[in-house]
């Protein structure tokens, strides 16, 4: 049996062409080649004869490329070194929430599903409300205290008890609108994230979240703290040092140093290396260490395309070269 294979749609009556609504019926041209056309955009495309079952579907080339792009997604979501992830949006500033805060709901948010539902494993359960100060590793009081915070614009509970995310700014899976970029977005490593968390003490929650206060400083392709977070070109960045970070988030200028030297002990684990949050770059010339400039470190988030731009920075972490 010969058909002609356009795509899967409908098959001629008695006969076995199978055909496609969105082309012509084919024909051939002068030269001899089986051809059709698209009739939405009028191109002229080369067709073949198969000879393959009723009911055979055709994937088409720009099919074919959009499933390749999505298995290419796929295994390198599956060989990532940090995980999967979720995305955070850039420009979130978290108005109104205590920096402690900000961290719990970063940390929180790595339980997401792709519905937006907590869990406490891909596939487990829903995590509750009574959950949540094992969970966080907080007292009672003080997860009343987030849930007051963050109700509403960024959690919610469900009649039947679970915990959804509400904020659109915290997206698990594909990006919801076409208005969404990536490059309007951070991912955030959920494994790193809860390595990070779970190292650090309840009353050090508040210096994590300091660096997610000023997510909208980040820029997304270098990590780097900077005043301009859009720019792409490397020469044209301008980096806040440590003093203008400690002044953005109205922390008291005399403890700038106790507040750098806390940062140098939070440490995560990374293929079995510790690695710090933050790196704090210095020139040679300078010899004021609150002059340094900051480096968050991508393997917590990242919002470039290209990680292989900020892997020098690497070095900082690896050979623990910190400071």
């Amino acid at each position: 049996m010969i058909c002609i294979l356009i795509n899967e749609n409908r098959v001629l009556p008695d006969t076995n062409v199978v055909i496609n609504e969105k082309y012509t019926f084919p024909e051939l041209n002068d030269e001899g080649d089986l051809i059709s056309v698209n009739k939405s955009t009028g191109e002229v495309v080369e067709m073949v004869h198969s000879v393959v079952p009723v009911g055979t579907r055709q994937i088409e080339p720009d099919e074919q490329e959009a499933i390749k792009r999505k298995c290419e997604e796929a295994r390198r979501r599956a060989t990532d070194p940090d995980g999967t992830f979720y995305w955070l949006h850039a420009k979130e500033k978290f108005e109104g929430l205590k920096s402690e805060t900000i961290i719990r709901l970063i940390f929180l948010s790595t339980y997401c599903d792709y519905q937006g539902i907590l869990r406490q494993s891909e596939r487990g359960e829903a995590i509750t409300k009574k959950d949540l100060p094992k969970l966080l590793r907080i007292s009672e009081s003080s997860c009343f205290r987030f849930l007051k915070e963050v109700s509403g614009r960024y959690l919610a509970v469900n009649p039947d008890g679970s915990i959804i995310v509400t904020s659109e700014s915290i997206i698990r899976g594909k990006l919801k609108t076409k208005s969404d970029s990536v490059f309007d977005f951070f991912r955030v490593y959920r494994k790193n994230i809860r390595q990070l968390y779970r190292a650090c003490k309840p009353s050090s929650h508040k210096r994590l979240g300091y660096v997610f206060q000023l997510l909208p400083y980040i820029n997304r392709k270098y990590n780097i703290i900077s005043a301009n977070p859009d720019v792409t070109d490397f020469k044209k960045v301008i980096p806040l040092s440590f003093h203008d970070f400690c002044r953005k988030i109205n922390y008291d200028s005399k403890h700038e140093y106790r507040l750098m030297n806390e940062y140098r002990k939070t440490k995560f684990v990374v293929d079995g290396e510790e690695q710090t949050l933050i790196s704090i770059v210095l020139p040679i010339e300078e010899k004021n260490m609150n002059e340094g400039k900051m480096i968050i470190n991508p393997r917590i988030l990242y919002g470039g395309t290209a990680v292989d731009k900020i892997e020098v920075f690497n070095i900082f972490y690896n050979r623990q070269l910190h400071f």
